[in-house]
């Protein structure tokens, strides 16, 4: 029992170490990780008392296993006073030569050697008990995961999606409130997307400096942050938006999770496309009256070439302050390209105070084609950042889609005209003058800048709203869902409460590690000895005295050595079998 003791010491501090190395980390459950991060100081208080009784039993083994190699060395070899002396300060770990006699230890290698074995496991035994503590004692630690999902797959060339992503009109006829899993959302376009795509442009406007700070906040899409473009990504997860809080696999579970302690990645499908602005002497947009006039009210019409019509309600009527004319006109043309994919001409016509500073513009969409997106949330700033692409190849989006977008983006132009302003037109006025300086309604290069930035925020935000239209079932479909998703991977990186080791935690515990080990090769000695062993304790004072004087104890002073004089320690003694005690040699 004694050896299985001694053994289980030696063996479990490293089974341990091997297991929680093996599995990188083993995290507690959420009911003890809420203990442990209510009540830190009583933790630290539990884990060393528990450290501290290990070292103790430790150090019972080990004072028994010197007992017994004490019983044997003087059964089997000639002992002296000063090797009792050794065994008795290596069991109780005590260093109990005065400076006085140390001259003389040194003149001994023999003796030297003794004591210095004798410094070495007192401090051993000192490093013991903080070894297990930083063994035992839970920490925060970093673990890593997988995450998979998926997401609508707007590149998808499958017949019944394409013929799904075909529904010119239903982006602009279905319009209310709906509710998909508890998260509530409208489908509707211009007035109640204004606030949030003029935010995204406004972000896409912010992200040309390249030491951008600051984050935008989209009230329809649950509220989510982003830092920088959001690139027509729906972000996902339980940060992102609600309704698809828990469509990710392998997420860790969250309340062994510290708050503010985690961050993931996702690989996104988004939109990469390019926006370029250029001033024109003319463009098809025609500011006319209604029928009959009003004074207040005109509208914005224009005309494209044979196959380019692309915007469904082309009219819109807008209210204009006719005195001053201030307004922005929107107007847009496709050009077919072989294969059905669409290249795009957008028309803006500024008059009133826009006639200089936005003229006759005409900005070129190139041809939109999905990208993936490392897309990274940060738990502990709530933001969502989207990194360059990570695939060079990308596919080209469903062409009706993007005809949702460009639809779309005029609603929001023309439902920004009002009396007297248009929202888009100050926007970029307002970047341009806080921002870069510019004069408010002055030409200037810069000003195509911003309006291609702006507009690529505008169609960023409808391929983000559009995809999320079709990930809540608005818009209705007779195919299985399955041809037309594409498979979301990502990693996640958190902190928990847990239970974790690495190299310098074994070093620490060589120190347990050679006193166990020590306490197990004595003991072996002792079971595969033959001799009988003196039933008496050589390394106990009393013991000893007992076992040197017979039954009583006789002390008279001439016969008592002074301890400090190192002529003591050549005292020879023989162990007597037949008395049973310690006499004199010769």
């Amino acid at each position: 029992m004694f050896i299985f003791s001694i053994i289980i010491m030696v063996v479990w501090p490293w089974v341990f170490y091997g297991v929680v190395k093996q599995k990188d980390g083993i995290v507690m459950s959420p009911s003890l990780t809420k203990i442990v991060q209510k009540h830190p100081q009583d933790v630290d208080y539990f884990v060393t008392a528990i450290a501290s009784a290990i070292s103790f039993l430790i150090g019972y083994l080990f004072q028994t296993s010197v007992t017994k190699l004490a019983q044997n060395w003087m059964v089997l070899k000639e002992t002296d006073v000063f090797r009792l002396a050794f065994f008795s300060a290596l069991r109780h770990q005590n260093f109990i030569w005065s400076l006085g006699t140390l001259p003389s230890v040194f003149k001994s290698a023999t003796k030297l050697g003794l004591v210095f074995t004798v410094l070495l496991y007192i401090g051993t035994f000192v490093l013991i008990t903080p070894g297990l503590t930083a063994l035992l004692h839970p920490q925060m630690i970093v673990r890593h995961a997988n995450l998979t999902g998926t997401e609508i797959d707007f590149s998808s060339s499958n017949p019944d999606c394409l013929d799904w992503f075909n529904n010119d009109n239903v982006l602009l006829e279905a319009c209310g409130w709906s509710v998909f899993n508890g998260f509530k959302y409208t489908t509707c376009f211009g007035e109640n997307q204004m606030v949030d795509a003029l935010e995204s442009g406004r972000n896409n406007i912010l992200s040309i400096s390249s030491n951008n700070t600051e984050s935008i906040g989209f009230t329809q899409l649950d509220g989510v942050h982003f830092l920088g473009p959001m690139k027509g990504v729906m972000p996902r997860g339980p940060n992102g938006l609600s309704a698809f809080g828990e469509s990710l696999s392998h997420w860790p579970d969250t309340a062994s999770v510290i708050p503010n302690s985690y961050n993931y990645t996702l690989h996104l499908q988004g939109l990469k496309n390019n926006v370029n602005c250029r001033y024109d002497t003319q463009n098809p947009i025609k500011l006319i009256s209604t029928e009959p006039p009003d004074r207040f009210v005109s509208l914005f019409d224009g005309s494209c070439p044979s196959g380019g019509q692309v915007l469904l309600n082309p009219v819109f009527p807008v209210f204009i302050d006719k005195q001053t004319n201030n307004s922005l006109g929107y107007w847009a043309c496709r050009t077919l390209l072989p294969g059905g994919s669409e290249t795009y001409d957008l028309y803006l016509r500024g008059d009133g105070a826009y006639a200089n500073m936005t003229g006759n513009m005409t900005c070129s969409v190139s041809l939109a084609q999905s990208a993936i997106y490392p897309v990274d949330y940060q738990n502990r700033t709530n933001l969502f950042a989207v990194n360059n692409a990570s695939n060079p190849q990308a596919s080209t989006i469903s062409p009706a889609l993007m005809r949702g977008a460009i639809n779309t983006l005029g609603h929001i132009i023309w439902g920004g005209q009002q009396f007297s302003a248009n929202f888009v037109a100050e926007s970029v006025i307002t970047s341009g003058v806080k921002s870069y300086d510019l004069e408010p309604f002055d030409r200037d290069d810069m000003y195509l800048r911003l309006y291609e930035a702006m507009i690529q925020g505008l169609l960023d935000y409808q391929l983000t709203y559009i995809r999320l239209l079709y990930s809540t079932g608005s818009v209705p479909r007779t195919t299985a869902l399955n041809p037309c998703t594409r498979t979301v991977d990502g990693t996640i990186r958190y902190s928990a409460m847990g239970w974790s080791v690495t190299d310098k935690i074994g070093a620490y515990m060589i120190p347990l590690t050679l006193v166990t080990g020590t306490s197990l090769i004595l003991i072996l000695i002792a079971v595969f000895t033959v001799h009988e062993l003196p039933t008496f304790d050589p390394t106990n004072p009393t013991s000893l005295m007992i076992a040197s004087t017979g039954e009583k104890l006789h002390f008279r002073m001439k016969n008592i050595r002074d301890p400090e004089d190192p002529t003591a320690w050549e005292h020879h003694l023989q162990y007597n079998k037949e008395e049973g005690r310690f006499v004199p040699e010769g």
